[in-house]
């Protein structure tokens, strides 16, 4: 690896990385709107769906903003960035739920559970792909 490649990395990452902080900011304030307007508003069975939905979609149009910034990269790349996202989201999640809240690890995997009506993994999935679908959207590839 030349040391062009490995500066072109580090920016990615970096670049990846203030993202990614962008999107944990949106899932904060889609968790505030949810604790505080939806559950009192529909209730929890009607709110956690949509909330999921909310951040899905929030996270795709901050995905679709921010493409340009990483250039054109290659195919791989982009699921990296994807794929990157998705781990620093799940140790996220999962250090906030353990360290934070105190929550048993059976608590946590109950956030892949759709049929509670989580959609976690709707907003994971979104996360993962939304890099090469936007980049395809935009024509950057």
């Amino acid at each position: 690896m030349s040391m062009m490649s490995i500066i072109d990395m580090i920016k990615t990452i970096l670049k990846s990385s203030v993202v990614w902080i962008m999107m944990v900011i949106a899932a904060i304030l889609n968790g505030l709107f949810r604790e505080n307007v939806l559950i009192p508003g529909l209730g929890a069975s009607k709110a956690l769906p949509l909330s999921g939905i909310f951040l899905s979609l929030f996270v795709l149009v901050i995905i679709a903003v921010s493409i340009g910034i990483f250039g054109k990269l290659k195919v791989k790349e982009y699921f990296m960035i994807g794929g990157f996202w998705v781990v620093l989201t799940l140790i996220f999640e999962i250090g906030l739920g353990v360290i934070v809240r105190s929550r048993s690890l059976e608590e946590i995997i109950q956030l892949f559970n759709i049929f509670t009506g989580n959609f976690f993994l709707l907003v994971l999935l979104t996360t993962f792909f939304s890099p090469w679908i936007t980049a395809k959207l935009r024509k950057i590839i």
